[in-house]
């Protein structure tokens, strides 16, 4: 089974580079640290620390992206594919914080609108946050469309990470389950 982008987002893949995704956080950083040094609501406070988990996590993500590139310049394809998984990783972490502090932002405004004293600054964090979301699942395509890229290119095989506890009907010399080793013959 072959897995690739959407067809409607194929094109954009091939000719865009993921690197022209990343971009710096723009003050974003500083907006949710007075949001923070303001709050008084532990949902705030939650939103708060899951932008900033955000943060760490597209600025990790970003490193290991970059040490990867530089080091297939380098000759290691090795090095590039741990830490194109690395990015991916990171990036799939950032994605899940900005989710969860849009999800508390919008307690916030729901359930605690007497503690909400300012729903403005909410609403352009809440906007921000689904925009970083939506701007990094885009990268997150593009950096998987890469991987898996390269790893064609030089012939690497992608391990989905295969259990030790195999189900029951497994072959345990080439670890794959009875009916489908039947459907492929």
């Amino acid at each position: 089974m072959e897995t690739s982008v959407p067809h409607e987002l194929s094109d954009t893949f091939r000719v865009m580079h993921a690197a022209s995704y990343w971009l710096p956080p723009d003050g974003i950083a500083q907006q949710w640290g007075t949001f923070g040094s303001e709050s008084t609501t532990a949902s705030a406070f939650l939103a708060t620390s899951m932008a900033f988990s955000a943060l760490a996590s597209e600025a990790g993500a970003r490193q290991h992206y970059t040490q990867g590139w530089s080091s297939h310049q380098q000759g290691s394809v090795t090095v590039l594919v741990s830490e194109l998984t690395q990015a991916i990783e990171e990036v799939t972490e950032a994605i899940r914080q900005w989710r969860g502090a849009t999800n508390w932002l919008n307690w916030l405004l729901i359930h605690e609108r007497h503690e909400a004293r300012y729903p403005a600054t909410i609403n352009t964090l809440h906007t921000h946050s689904t925009q970083y979301a939506q701007r990094l699942s885009v990268l997150l395509q593009a950096m998987q469309q890469e991987m898996l890229d390269t790893c064609k290119e030089q012939g690497i095989l992608l391990s989905i990470g295969i259990s030790k506890d195999l189900p029951h009907g497994t072959d345990e010399k080439t670890k794959v389950p009875h009916q489908y080793k039947e459907a492929s013959r």
